[in-house]
């Protein structure tokens, strides 16, 4: 019993002697894209009343050691460097870099790449935690070795992710940098369609805007354009087109609203269809009509017009159906679902 209670008293004494120094890793960039550095200040912050005196080397490697998961819980794999490194360089043959002394509330910042230990090759959010040694060379006495805090982020997916299908059908994007990659849609799933239709949307880029629709189906099952789809029934070719060009002021007066954010929700694809189904907030505009004297027709005619000072949100899901034609998917119906 007695020697139970010593021990106990050991440990406790050891843990009151031990420095209270927290580690804490902050992101520099909120914004990492998927193959660039990730940059972290790590810092040192002194709590307790005792100095704290620790060694640095030149390379880091000796002082950090880092873990990572994925938001599909897999553990991240090590940079091969850091691999490299950790085979040959089991004993330390150099000089430490500088001493580094803290009193109580001092703080001192270190920059490092995150990316040099862990290899984040892919887009989605990843946690990680780390170990810093204090004094790797000093022996075990003098080794303390100190658990940092745990972060998260997002890494961020390139065009190139885009064009080859990694990107995650499931992420938000709210870039319209999409506009600009070129377009082989037989490597593009419909999903990367359905986002470069949103983007050009809210661009108002009509031209790309009405690349992506089916606009003689979406013409046929447009719920508020039941005259027209009537007219179009029974016309021939050449009314055909002239009520198509028609159909097409038709969509761009109805988008009275700035998407502010959206979010492909889900995506279902069987063989040649597909369902996606999208989340917009939007900015909608309300109508306000003014009063004008037309000197032709010696009459006040009156016009409807958007208003920039009376808005209001709105929130909106919107089913989207996609086929699947020789090359390319393209937009076929649509349904809104909620709006509020």
């Amino acid at each position: 019993m007695k020697k139970y209670i010593i021990t106990i008293i050991l440990i406790f004494s050891y843990l009151l002697a031990l420095p209270k120094i927290s580690v804490t890793l902050e992101l520099i960039k909120t914004k990492v894209f998927n193959g660039m550095p990730v940059y972290v200040n790590v810092k040192f912050h002194n709590t307790g009343k005792e100095k704290f005196k620790f060694v640095l080397y030149k390379n880091l490697f000796y002082h950090f050691s880092f873990k990572a998961k994925n938001n599909k819980n897999i553990e991240v794999n090590n940079n091969i460097n850091y691999n490299v490194w950790k085979i040959k360089n089991e004993n330390i043959n150099e000089n430490y870099d500088k001493i580094i002394v803290l009193g109580y509330n001092d703080s001192y910042i270190i920059k490092i790449d995150l990316s040099k230990w862990l290899d984040f090759n892919q887009p989605g959010y990843y946690y990680v935690t780390g170990d810093f040694i204090s004094n790797p060379m000093f022996g075990e006495t003098n080794r303390i070795i100190f658990q940092t805090s745990g972060l998260s982020f997002y890494v961020k997916p390139t065009e190139k992710d885009i064009i080859s299908g990694f990107l995650d059908e499931k992420t938000v994007i709210t870039t319209n940098s999409f506009t600009n990659i070129k377009k082989n849609f037989s490597e593009i799933p419909p999903y990367i369609v359905m986002k470069r239709f949103i983007i050009a949307e809210k661009d108002r880029d009509w031209g790309e805007y009405f690349k992506y629709i089916n606009l003689d189906n979406y013409l046929k099952n447009s719920f508020f354009s039941i005259s027209l789809a009537e007219r179009y029934k029974y016309a021939d070719a050449k009314e055909r087109d002239l009520l198509l060009d028609e159909f097409k002021e038709f969509l761009k007066n109805t988008i009275d609203y700035d998407i502010q954010e959206y979010k492909i929700v889900q995506t279902k694809i069987v063989e040649n269809k597909a369902e996606i189904i999208v989340f917009t907030k939007e900015k909608v505009y309300k109508e306000k009509f003014i009063k004008k004297f037309n000197p032709k027709t010696q009459q006040i005619e009156i016009k409807w017009i958007t208003d920039p000072a009376n808005t209001f949100i709105r929130k909106k899901t919107t089913k989207y159906t996609l086929i699947k034609g020789k090359d390319d998917w393209i937009i076929n119906d649509k349904l809104v679902i909620t709006s509020e």
